[in-house]
């Protein structure tokens, strides 16, 4: 069906723009310059796919690089197409090989009964190698663990690029071969006659580390099948070797998607490609539409990236070539600016040097040149300048500020952060060098290694515990005067008086609890302490009541979520496991990065070049650009792999810093301002960049003055990020997440445990019965997969695939001990008493997401897991399970003084779904609650209900009152009727400054 949104949108392409919207059919390759709209042409073009061919929107498969790729992909469509945008498969690479690993589990024997190891388990594996084995080159004397970091990236890259162990060591004997067979290898006269030439002795020192590498590699691969772990890399490599393997999953997936399309191709490597072939490839002249830039290849090396379109254009010699070169994006001088740049790259295919031709923007001003003395100058410029933009009536999110590295933006986020001017920080910072996260890691370290009075001294003066500073001193004092140990001082009242502690109570508190947190450490699994600790010592009230609550919570999370990772992986793990956990990962540089979540504000962007892909800003400063900093940049590779056309005599070049560079300043409409500093924050002079003199005609820097006004870092700092007192984030990000019934249950049962689970999400980790609840879910799943395969599991399937589930879930042994007796006790009974149940069409955990009218134009978007659909013809019946205790139907309908009904209201907001979902082709008529557990007298219950019509308007009322509320934030003030309830106490501890806004 043609939308309106479609033809419009289509009605503004242009020529080639459209050819690539209307080339449905056979390999496809585009060559889209930045700027050419290349997320809108495969948007339309699935759109096209749905309107002019009979394919499902289930049927087409999109894939890119980041999760920010997938949403706004997702995004856009959903604004052509509307809710069918939600059944379109658009996923990361590795998030589709993760969805097939799920889905047939059975083809993936070495990932589906192993545990994902974390890369600090990676480093200790790598650890144990090298100490055991010899080396002669990688384990220099005194520093044996030197090349370990090193070597797992090394090794990350090889399975990239699907290089196994043997293939890497026929690889680096090739390149040895081909050294040795040199004709010119040796001086024949002088001196030196007779030795082997600098630059061969260079490059057999880079063979002899490669050869020692393949050894690491071929141990490490072994290692983690003995441990039965798995790597990040390794979701892809398995997919790859069960799709070359396994005829029939080929077949399968194959069928499912009959389109495929690839976003950013220049940055996909061998085994991405090997994924696009294999799904692609039933037809000889596949439904394969690729899309990419060469010039814009930041993550991989030029000649990688390149190889991408020579082997697309040799695999499919008839494939249809299309080239976007009119950009809508940024004026023609700073495009002019641009190709000049990456003019000085060595293309070896002239057919991708696009011209690009500025389309709306007109001519514009060259790239604007400021030079300073010092880098405190250069932030100071951008900080008034900035400042006056926004004054002359510039939104803020059009500015964004672009930098080589992280660590670029300290000095520039101090000056910010004392000036009125709103901005975010895109980037993975590490987790472990927060303020916040160092306190909880104090206090968690404290309470390991119970006695030791520095860490103690360090933990009196944070402001988690509430000490008076004044009081802290006191006891430090008393301790050094009387030469007493601390941990005496703190439990006796007498010492506390005489060393003048004006709060006894609170300071004997914090001993008690760091005492009781001791023991916890010692006695208790990781997850338990950690959870205690964080929740005993109050520390998420803590978060709340600081201006940076939602960054401070974001930080926390991701805590949790690698701690989740390591139980995984060791399920009788310690505080003491975690601590040698992150002391692991500072030894080798590693770090813990923050997921952010999605910001909506008026705010100037502060990111790399690299996080910058795909976005666009009306002006872009891009900053620091000095000699060693962009381009000319010292390599810190310690091992060269002869990957993709590298060999041990290949240079390194500035192409793909250039690249980058090129990549910064095509993000911008209107103009670029660079800037650079002569001397660096000690005062060591730097020059600036070369590709300043290859963009910038006699470069010139323009003069500023500075204005008479107070210097910015004399101010006082101000909060930046997202602040959970703001409205309209509220608005924004309530849309953005939509409706489901759990989060209107919660809502209705108070509005602030909805707020806090569901809205903002603190950081939890699962209770044991909720991951008892998935792993019986992910059980019954596989079951019904299987039977819809034409399979017939028996009851031995059923319970092993529980297990299975279950040891993936961060429980200690003895929780996972006694959750298996458990779940194997009630799917036993539960098979015996729904085995005839399975014998009609049946379709597991379907995932629906539908929109309805809302508000000030937008649309609400209502989500939800069904467990099971068992169809009848065109009615289906909707089958939820439920675990744990039974309930009676008066407690599922709400007819008891202890339940409000929400059982039986998801049963209602489900038919509210299917109603909506894929033109109503899912007419439910009726709902059952299946409990897989019995009831205390061992029988086995199942409610049936039926769901009218009156009861899905009744249910579309109720949920368009209370996401109105939602929406309007109407709640901020209310609390429920539970004078205990936990999430109205979180609710108080924003009580500081929380008014909303």
């Amino acid at each position: 069906m043609v939308t309106e949104s479609f033809t419009k949108a289509y009605k503004g392409l242009n020529s080639e723009q459209k050819r690539a919207v209307d080339a449905i059919d056979g390999p496809v390759m585009v060559i889209a310059g930045p700027g050419t709209g290349k997320t809108s042409i495969l948007t339309l073009r699935i759109a096209n796919i749905l309107q002019k061919t009979d394919t499902s929107p289930d049927s087409i498969l999109a894939l890119t690089f980041t999760e920010s790729g997938v949403y706004s992909m997702r995004q856009k469509l959903v604004g052509i197409i509307g809710a069918a945008a939600y059944r379109v498969n658009i996923f990361t690479f590795h998030g589709f090989a993760n969805s097939i690993i799920e889905s047939y589990p059975e083809y993936f024997p070495r990932i589906v009964g192993g545990s994902h190891a974390a890369e600090v388990l990676q480093l200790k594996v790598l650890e144990t190698i090298f100490e055991g084995n010899s080396f002669e080159v990688i384990k220099p004397f005194g520093k044996i663990f030197h090349y370990v970091r090193p070597a797992l990236m090394a090794i990350k890259s090889l399975k990239r690029e699907n290089v196994s162990p043997k293939n890497f060591t026929k690889l680096v004997e090739k390149e040895e071969k081909s050294l040795m067979a040199m004709e010119d290898l040796y001086h024949e006269k002088g001196k030196y006659k007779g030795e082997m030439k600098g630059v061969y002795k260079t490059a057999q020192k880079k063979i002899e580390k490669n050869k020692e590498l393949a050894v690491v590699y071929e141990l490490y691969e072994k290692a983690l099948a003995e441990l039965h772990l798995y790597d990040f890399e390794d979701m892809i490599v398995e997919t790859i070797k069960a799709l070359q393997g396994n005829a029939d999953l080929l077949l399968i997936l194959q069928e499912e998607y009959q389109y495929v399309l690839a976003d950013e191709h220049q940055d996909a490597n061998n085994a991405q490609n090997a994924i696009l072939e294999l799904i692609s490839g039933f037809h000889e002249n596949p439904n394969l539409f690729i899309v990419g830039d060469e010039k814009q290849a930041i993550y991989r090396f030029q000649g990688a990236s390149l190889e991408n379109f020579l082997y697309f254009k040799r695999k499919y010699p008839n494939a249809t070539l299309i080239t976007l070169k009119d950009n809508y994006r940024s004026t023609q001088k700073i495009l002019d600016s641009a190709h000049t740049l990456i003019g000085n790259n060595l293309l070896e295919d002239k057919s991708l040097r696009l011209e690009l031709v500025a389309k709306g923007q007109g001519l514009g001003e060259k790239v604007q040149l400021y030079g300073f003395q010092n880098p405190d100058e250069e932030m100071r410029f951008i900080t008034e300048d900035i400042a006056k933009k926004i004054s002359d009536g510039v939104e803020p999110r059009s500015i964004a500020v672009l930098y080589r590295d992280n660590a670029d933006a300290i000095a520039l986020i101090r000056f910010l952060e004392r000036t009125t001017i709103p901005f975010a920080i895109f980037s993975d910072d590490d987790i472990l060098q927060d303020p916040q996260i160092s306190k909880l890691m104090l206090l968690v370290r404290s309470a390991s290694n119970f006695g030791d009075e520095e860490s103690v001294s360090k933990l009196l003066f944070t402001d988690v515990f509430g000490l008076s500073p004044l009081d802290c001193y006191r006891i430090l004092s008393y301790r050094k005067l009387k030469k007493l140990n601390l941990f005496d001082i703190l439990r006796s009242t007498s010492y506390l008086e005489l060393a003048g502690v004006s709060d006894i109570v609170k300071a004997k508190d914090f001993y008690l609890q760091l005492e009781h947190f001791a023991k916890l450490a010692k006695n208790k699994s990781l997850l338990t302490s950690l959870e205690t600790i964080i929740r005993d010592s109050l520390f998420i009230p803590y978060l709340l009541s600081l201006d940076e609550s939602l960054s401070a919570l974001e930080k926390l999370d991701s805590l949790l979520n690698s701690v989740k990772t390591l139980v995984e992986t060791k399920k009788d793990a310690r505080m003491d496991d975690f601590i040698d956990f992150v002391d692991t990962l500072e030894t080798h540089g590693g770090k813990l990065a923050r997921s952010k979540r999605q910001t909506f504000e008026n705010r100037v962007s502060l990111m790399t070049a690299h996080r910058s892909k795909g976005l666009e800003f009306e002006s872009v400063y891009i900053v620091g650009v000095t000699d060693g900093k962009w381009g000319n940049k010292r390599s810190v590779d310690l091992f060269s792999l002869p990957i993709e056309g590298k060999t041990a005599l290949t240079e390194e070049g500035d192409d793909d810093e250039r690249r980058l560079f090129y990549v910064a300043l095509t993000r911008a409409r209107q103009e670029v301002i660079a800037t650079y500093a002569q001397s660096d924050a000690g005062g060591k002079q730097k020059i600036r960049s070369q590709f300043l003199e290859e963009i910038i005609e006699h470069a010139e820097p323009r003069s500023y003055i500075f204005a008479e006004v107070e210097h910015p870092i004399l101010k006082n700092p101000k909060p930046h990020g997202p602040d959970m007192k703001d409205a309209d984030y509220l608005r924004k990000l309530f849309l953005e997440q939509g409706f489901n019934v759990t989060a209107l249950n919660n809502y209705l049962t108070c509005p602030w445990q909805y707020f806090f689970q569901n809205l903002i999400r603190i950081p939890r980790s699962p209770e044991k019965h909720q991951m008892f609840g998935i792993a019986i879910h992910a059980a019954l799943k596989e079951h019904v997969d299987r039977i819809r395969k034409g399979e017939k599991p028996n009851k031995k399937f059923l319970t092993e695939s529980f297990v299975r589930s279950l040891g993936r879930q961060p429980l200690s042994t003895e929780e996972f001990e006694e959750s298996k007796k458990k779940g194997i006790k009630a799917l036993d009974g539960y098979f015996d008493e729904h085995k005839d149940d399975f014998d009609i069409e049946m379709i597991p955990e379907l995932s629906v997401s539908v929109t309805i009218p809302f508000v000030e134009g937008n649309d609400l978007l209502l989500k939800g897991n069904i467990d099971r659909l068992d169809i009848h013809g065109s009615i289906v019946t909707v089958i939820d399970y439920k675990t744990g205790s039974v309930k009676s139907r008066k407690e599922i309908l709400g007819e008891t003084k202890s339940s409000e009904g929400s059982i039986k209201r998801q049963l209602d907001f489900y038919r509210l779904l299917l109603d909506l979902y894929s033109d109503g082709k899912y007419r439910m008529e009726t709902g059952k609650i299946e409990f897989v557990e019995p009831n205390p007298s061992g029988i086995y219950k199942t409610e049936v209900f039926e769901i009218t019509e009156e009861d899905r308007k009744t249910i579309e009322t109720l949920v368009k009152e209370k996401a109105l509320e939602i929406y309007n934030v109407s709640y901020w003030d209310t609390f429920c009727n539970d004078p205990k309830c936990e999430y109205c106490k979180l609710r108080r501890a924003m009580s500081r400054g929380a008014s909303l806004v």
